[in-house]
């Protein structure tokens, strides 16, 4: 908890360093949706340190976390290994912007009730870069705190997932 929270406390400083330019380019077209930008990291920030909260006073949304991290490490050595690759088990890391999605969307994703359950979370970026992973370690934390609060049903379908081919 203390690690996430320090990563959630890195990604605040980084935002109040790139907010400082900002101030210092008055007259400039882009400062309006600079500073709107800016709002949106914080309130990003704000979730994130929900995700957090959650992990530290939810026991089931805690272990559904160490279970699914687990779960995603064991995958990742899996294809490895198909693959003859040899890792040290401390090398594999989740990246900032996967750790950070994952944290921001888990208030909202076992809420109902949650002010951002109709926000679209969506990773935009070019292929490669990591967004399957971490939208299968939320999944997988998902799939896991649902068998662990609905133990005889698991809470119904969890996830519909469509992917285009290539």
């Amino acid at each position: 908890i203390e690690g996430l929270s320090n990563f959630v406390n890195k990604y605040e400083k980084w935002i109040l360093k790139k907010q400082i330019p900002i101030a210092n380019d008055e007259g400039k077209d882009d400062t309006e949706i600079a500073y709107e930008m800016v709002e949106h990291q914080k309130r990003a920030k704000k979730r994130m340190e929900s995700g957090v909260l959650l992990l530290k006073t939810d026991q089931n949304c805690f272990d559904a976390f160490l279970l699914a991290n687990r779960a995603m490490l064991m995958q990742m050595e899996n294809s490895d290994s198909l693959e003859n690759k040899r890792h040290i088990r401390a090398e594999y890391k989740w990246r900032p912007f996967q750790l950070a999605f994952i944290l921001l969307a888990l208030e909202s994703t076992i809420n109902q009730d949650s002010e951002f359950r109709e926000t679209l979370d969506l990773i935009w970026f070019p292929t490669g870069g990591g967004k399957t992973e971490a939208y299968l370690g939320l999944l997988a934390f998902l799939f896991i705190y649902r068998r662990l609060t609905y133990t005889e049903s698991g809470g119904g379908t969890v996830a519909i997932m469509r992917y285009t081919l290539r």
